[in-house]
Formats: C-alpha cells, structure tokens, sequence
C-alpha cells in the first residue's frame, strides 16, 4: 500500500513539476520530436534513392553486360568477335510478331552453345513467348509473323529471368534460321554475357573485356552494363551506413545532454523533499525510477508523435522533397532504421538517469544540513 501511495505522490510532483515549469517538457518533447523527425527524413531518402537505382539496375539486367550492334545486310555472314567466347547471341529480326493484336520483336536464338535456352521445356517447334502482361497463366499462344501461323509456348519464369530483364516490353524468340529471308536483310545483334553475381567490379572487367575486343576488331558497337548503377548502389548503401551511425551517436548525445541537464535540475530543484522522503523510509530506486518514466515517456511520446507526423505526410514527402516518382515506402523497410533511433532514445533515457542516482545515494544528512 505504501508503495502505490508513494508512486501516486511522485507521478503527482512529476505533473506538478510540468504544471509550474511548462518549458521543461516542452523543450524535451519539441528537441526529440525535430531530431527524430529529421533522422527519419534522411533515412527515408537513403531508402528510396536505393530503390530508384535498384530499379535501373534491374532495367539494365543487374548482371549482364550486351554489346549491341547493328549488322547490315551485307556483313549477316560476318563472323562475331565473340564468338570464341560462347556468349549467349541473340539476333533481333526486321519483323514483328502479333499476338492477341499485340505486336512483339522477333528474336532469333542460336541452336547451338545456348546453355540458357536448352535448360527451358523442349517444344515442338523451339518457339517462345515473354509476354508483355508477366501475370499471363497462358501457356499456349498464336503467333502470326509475315502472314505465318505459329504456336509458342509461354517462357519459364526462373530460368528465362535473364529474358525478361532484357526484354521489358515482350518478345518472340525463335531458333537460328526459322526466318532465313529475313536474316538476310540484316538484324539487331545483342551479345551477352552474364556477370553471375551483382558486384561492379566483376561486370567492369567483363565491360573493359568487352570493349577491348571491339577496339582489336575494330567493330563498331554499344556495350551496355549495370556497372555505374551497381557502384551507386554500393556508395549509397556505404552511405547509408556512416548517417545511421552519425545519426545515432547524434541523437544520444543532443537528447542525451538535455534529459540529463532538465533532470538534474528538477532533481535539485526538489532536492530536500526527495531527502525527506528517504528519511521516512521511501526506497531510493522508487525514486530513480520516477525520473527514468518520466524521460521516457517524454522522449517516446515526441517519437511516436514524429512517427505518425512522417507518415502522414510521406506521400508529400515522396512527390515533393525526393521526386521519388511512383516509388512507395512502407513502415517494414524503415523498421531497422525506427529500431535504430528508438534505440538511441533509450541510451539518451538510461544516462540521464545516472546523475539522478547518484544524487539519491547521497547521505540525507548532507541534503538536509
């Protein structure tokens, strides 16, 4: 009984203390609501730039590097530089295929030294569809070329990924040779070889390989890579790493020094009243404890209040301050940022609380003299 009547008189001094000195809470609340608020702005950023350039690297087929070139209709027999490499070659036809009322390229694919397409379900007649709606269950489908009646199989999702990130828009893929009038005219040459892994260094070498061979041969020709886009990814995320350090010891430090000057200072404030009551026998730790909530309460309020503010105006925030496009954040993504800063709260709570400990230890008789 003794104990919930003294917590009852120290939440009491504690609303009394807020009631006489209304800038004490305020100047906690106002401080940790900005820094947080801010933390979570700068955060956010990181967050979405990672996403735009995630993006562009999946636009760009992540691991791939293609080196495309034009072949006019008088060099079809001309041997690829690459060749001796075993790149997989894919030959972009003149000729459309329509499906559905749709119209799709047509891309020829090589019979031989093409690991990718001899890991897909063998078919009739080798012919393939990537179509334009990925959400397609159809398994089967129409194809007319050049007044021509085909049926295609639907490409396979996992292993036909490297496709599909080469073609966005849909394609047609056929075997080496099924529209041999049309290769003569000439076609759209993508070589591509594929890096294995996302790391810029290993798609750079393979780019500088890649553009070696053109200079030696002399061909004139367009490499394409993901590896500016991978390096961005890689400073964003090494950047990402050193604010969320800052960010924390910043926190805990400006939030850290207020909490613990405001509460030394109510602490001594009421210095003779908290000495008396230890003389009656009111446990010290009840105490330390008062002061501890009330930071902590204080603090995490200002939080959730930063918190609900952020969210409530991120679609502003996305539109306005980052251009972030049709870029979305969700709360998941920011949860072990949010974890960060909740735990940089605690840390500023917990060390404001020491000097108030100290002082309860004093000896009543130094207090009170």
């Amino acid at each position: 009984m003794s104990l919930l009547l003294t917590a009852v008189y120290l939440a009491k001094d504690m609303l009394h203390r807020w009631a006489t000195h209304i800038a004490s809470p305020i100047a906690r609340v106002c401080v940790v609501f900005l820094l947080t608020l801010c933390a979570q702005i700068i955060l956010a950023n990181f967050l979405v730039s990672e996403k735009i350039v995630g993006r562009e690297i999946e636009r760009t087929g992540a691991t791939l590097v293609v080196v495309a070139e034009s072949v006019p209709a008088g060099e079809v027999n001309r041997q690829n530089a690459f060749s001796t490499l075993t790149p997989l070659v894919l030959n972009e036809l003149f000729l459309s295929a329509k499906i559905g009322g749709e119209f799709y390229p047509v891309v020829e694919y090589p019979l031989a030294g093409a690991p990718l397409f001899s890991a897909f379900p063998p078919t009739e007649n080798g012919i393939y569809v990537l179509p334009k709606n990925r959400e397609s269950r159809a398994a089967l489908f129409e194809i007319e070329v050049a007044d021509y009646f085909f049926t295609g199989t639907s490409l396979p999702q996992n292993p036909g990924m490297i496709l599909q990130n080469l073609y966005r828009s849909g394609a047609v893929f056929v075997p080496e040779g099924s529209f041999s009038f049309a290769a003569q005219n000439g076609f759209f040459r993508k070589t591509i070889f594929d890096a294995g892994v996302p790391d810029p260094e290993k798609v750079g070498a393979i780019e500088t390989a890649a553009r070696e061979v053109l200079r030696l041969d002399g061909a004139a020709a367009h490499v394409q890579s993901s590896k500016r886009f991978l390096e961005r990814l890689a400073r964003i995320r090494s950047d990402q790493l050193a604010w969320r350090v800052a960010l924390g010891l910043g926190i805990a430090f400006i939030v850290g020094v207020l909490l613990t000057a405001i509460s030394s200072m109510e602490f001594q404030r009421n210095a003779f009243v908290y000495a008396l009551m230890n003389s009656f026998g009111v446990n010290r730790v009840l105490l330390i404890a008062s002061f501890f909530a009330e930071n902590l309460l204080l603090a995490f309020g200002a939080f959730f209040l930063a918190l609900s503010v952020f969210f409530k105006f991120l679609p502003l925030i996305l539109d306005e301050v980052f251009k972030a496009g049709t870029v979305t954040l969700e709360w998941r993504e920011m949860a072990p940022d949010l974890r960060l800063i909740a735990l940089s709260l605690c840390v500023c709570v917990a060390v404001s609380t020491l000097p108030i400990a100290l002082s309860a230890f004093r000896q009543i008789g130094k207090v009170l003299r």
